[in-house]
């Protein structure tokens, strides 16, 4: 077999051509507004001491990023938000309500402040919220009535204020902690 002189060119392109092109992961994060919303939610975390968020970025698929749980049959759907006693600090991004399936949410044991966002209300398959145990402020939105999946609700060691929402009334939980 006769020596290519253009072989080695060739190779050389050919290897740095794929180190061009984005991963696959990158190309489902762009096109994935659960991905997206995880991204926003997360750059509402002003500390990670622990460095345990340190793999949510598009070389990893999100459905593989700590505390995560996706569906497994709605491939890339997030259900599952479980993030808890990580000692994050940081606000929580009114951007989660783009992920459509969640149906748990914890985030107990944190250093979370503000409010919580209105938004959350537009998840209404949502069936389990924990974010006891931080730092969280001012009134429960009288949104949360949109989670009208929501069986569970702990609020418990926070620092929320005011009336609990009339909407509550109208729900039927199986747990309710808040102090």
């Amino acid at each position: 077999m006769a020596y290519n002189q253009n072989y080695p060119i060739a190779m050389t392109v050919f290897f740095f051509s794929f180190l061009a092109l984005p991963s696959t992961s990158s190309l489902l994060c762009k096109n994935s507004t659960d991905c997206q919303a995880l991204l926003k939610f997360k750059q509402g975390i002003t500390s990670d001491p622990d460095g345990h968020l340190q793999a949510w970025n598009e070389t990893v698929s999100f459905c593989n990023w700590t505390g995560i749980t996706c569906h497994q049959q709605l491939k890339n759907r997030v259900m599952t938000i479980e993030l808890i006693d990580m000692s994050l600090q940081g606000v929580i991004s009114p951007y989660i309500s783009n992920l459509s399936h969640l149906n748990t949410l914890s985030l107990q044991g944190n250093s979370f402040h503000g409010g919580i966002p209105a938004a959350i209300g537009e998840l209404s398959e949502l069936t389990f919220i924990n974010l006891s145990r931080n730092n969280l402020g001012g009134n429960i939105p009288a949104s949360i009535r949109g989670c009208w999946s929501l069986e569970t609700i702990d609020l418990d060691y926070t620092n929320l204020s005011g009336s609990i929402p009339a909407a509550f009334g109208q729900m039927t939980f199986k747990i309710f902690f808040i102090k």
